[in-house]
């Protein structure tokens, strides 16, 4: 039998950059415009496994699949009231 590798509940921006196949700098941008979900654990931010799960799901059932739109339009809002 095969050992499986520990399930990782919370994930580096880089472990995400991968998993949703963009680059790191695309993933610290959705972070910075809150867009993906972090907690902070010390200095470093880090997305909760289930969290990016979700996040993905509501944006298959809202039909936004696509990446860029929402971190543009964050942080083109950003400051207004």
């Amino acid at each position: 039998m095969a050992s499986q590798e520990p399930l990782r509940l919370l994930l580096r921006p880089g472990e995400v950059a991968d998993l949703l196949g963009v680059s790191r700098s695309k993933v610290y941008e959705l972070i910075a415009t809150r867009v993906i979900p972090t907690i902070q654990v010390g200095s470093r931010a880090r997305v909760p496994l289930h969290a990016l799960r979700e996040w993905i799901d509501r944006r298959m059932a809202n039909g936004r699949a696509g990446l860029n739109n929402e971190a543009t339009a964050r942080s083109r809002n950003a400051g207004q009231p």
